[in-house]
């Protein structure tokens, strides 16, 4: 079974053979160079370079390294294809009546055990672009990453993304989204990010991101990321606090008062049994031998 890892520095040397080399690793992948501990499951790249579509340069990297290959989308109605790597499998045998061993490649579509890899341009899901000297490399494995404020905004618009989705099976995403963006906002803010102003980023991606940065924060009240988040540069929403009524050393029967008190405020009554009922009036009407 092929790993990431194993296909990761595949992707990026087939992309240098081609002549492009302002990539750089966003999503899952990126994340985990920046410290994130959850495994990533497919590659995410992003040509910063490149001047042929996406299905171009699909087809490029599967004539430059076999090892890719393209398969068909499941989605209804698509026509594009989606790019998998699967390390070279072989298969080998000897001959009963010949001392030479024979070694043969087996290709398939079959996508059990390979890696999806995306292909990625600017302005592609609302990317934006950014300097190729933004790329860092400096990470365990030397793989080269995006800014650390691009894969952070991103993956928190993929979060917000994800949380609107109409599948189920996209919105279950949001849950990874929001477990990763828990582990990388300490991170970014310890190493003193401030998106806003480490990159010429386009205005309405920023925008973008406060707005999201607001819906988490309200997602998430209780989250630790608050004060990342604006120690980055960020305006939080103000956190809502409930006061508590204490009912040390008064009796029962005062608590019971003011719950009736406070429920007859709300035109509430309180009865007997444990639950509150609202009041209302009832207007029957007679049709026929009818009443309703």
């Amino acid at each position: 079974m092929t790993t990431v890892w194993e296909a990761a520095p595949a992707a990026i040397s087939t992309l240098k053979d081609l002549g492009y080399t302002d990539v750089c690793f966003v999503g899952g992948v990126a994340c985990s160079l920046y410290g994130n501990p959850r495994t990533p499951h497919d590659l995410d790249i992003l040509i910063l370079d490149a001047s042929i579509d996406q299905e171009s340069l699909k087809r490029r990297v599967c004539d430059q390294d076999s090892s890719f290959f393209l398969v068909p989308s499941k989605k209804i109605g698509a026509t594009y294809k989606v790019l998998w790597y699967r390390k070279p499998r072989y298969s080998y045998s000897r001959s009963y009546y010949s001392s030479y061993d024979s070694y043969s490649y087996t290709s398939t579509t079959d996508t059990s055990g390979a890696i999806k890899v995306d292909l990625l341009l600017p302005g592609v899901m609302d990317i934006p672009s950014f300097s190729s000297s933004a790329i860092s490399s400096s990470n365990s494995r030397g793989l080269p990453a995006a800014p650390l404020s691009v894969v952070l905004l991103l993956k928190l618009q993929a979060w917000s993304q994800h949380r609107a989705a109409l599948q189920s099976y996209y919105r279950m995403e949001q849950y990874k989204d929001s477990s990763d963006l828990d582990t990388l906002v300490p991170i970014a803010a310890g190493k003193g990010i401030k998106p806003k102003t480490d990159l010429p980023l386009p205005a309405s991606f920023l925008e973008a991101a406060q707005t999201r940065v607001r819906e988490y924060l309200v997602a998430y009240p209780s989250s630790d990321t608050r004060s990342h988040w604006k120690a980055m540069g960020f305006e939080v929403p103000k956190l809502l606090t409930t006061r508590t009524v204490s009912t040390k050393g008064r009796s029962t029967s005062n608590a019971v008062d003011d719950l009736t008190s406070t429920l007859s405020l709300l035109n509430i009554s309180a009865g007997s049994s444990t639950s509150a009922t609202r009041r209302y009036t009832r207007t029957s009407y007679t049709y026929g031998r009818y009443r309703y």
